[in-house]
């Protein structure tokens, strides 16, 4: 990461002197600086392997295969590559959002960003929030979360979108 370009915009951000529309200007490039520093994943990346594996569950996979576009004898190394490459992006912002010592104008820049990158959220549940609106909805430390298999603590750092909403 270009932890010193971002050090250098977080006190900017927090820079009570300077107009609130400037420090979330700044705030925003911010966030474009931290999705853009994030590092490539290598081919033997373990997540990027794990993509490229086939299902194991072949009577599934049979069922998913007929008249679908589902992977399932595994991604190939450019769309495993490109899919870690954005789950990494998205997890430098949720880490930004459950971050206790950032600033409420990064917290919601990086929220801003989630909404803007991610339009498809229609099967989230996400549609017709603001910033604003995530931000409050953001589960604490210690939470936990109701899932088909039961009920199961929120991870830190989050690794999906489900660990911080």
């Amino acid at each position: 990461m270009s932890s010193k370009k971002i050090q250098e915009l977080r006190q900017i951000v927090r820079d009570e002197q300077a107009s609130i529309i400037d420090r979330r200007v700044v705030a925003e490039h911010m966030m474009q600086v931290l999705v853009d520093s994030v590092a490539e994943p290598a081919d033997d990346d373990p997540e990027v392997l794990g993509l490229r594996q086939p299902w194991k569950d072949r009577l599934l996979a049979e069922i998913m295969s007929k008249g679908t576009s589902v992977a399932v004898n595994g991604e190939t190394l450019v769309e495993a590559k490109k899919m870690v490459m954005e789950r990494r992006r998205l997890r430098a912002l949720l880490d930004i959002i459950v971050d206790e010592t950032a600033h409420r104008l990064e917290k919601l820049a990086a929220c801003e960003r989630i909404l803007g990158d991610n339009p498809g959220f229609h099967n989230w549940g996400l549609n017709g929030y603001t910033p604003e609106h995530l931000l409050a909805m953001v589960l604490p430390v210690g939470s936990f979360k109701w899932t088909s298999t039961g009920k199961r603590p929120v991870q830190r750092p989050p690794m999906s979108l489900a660990d911080v909403w």
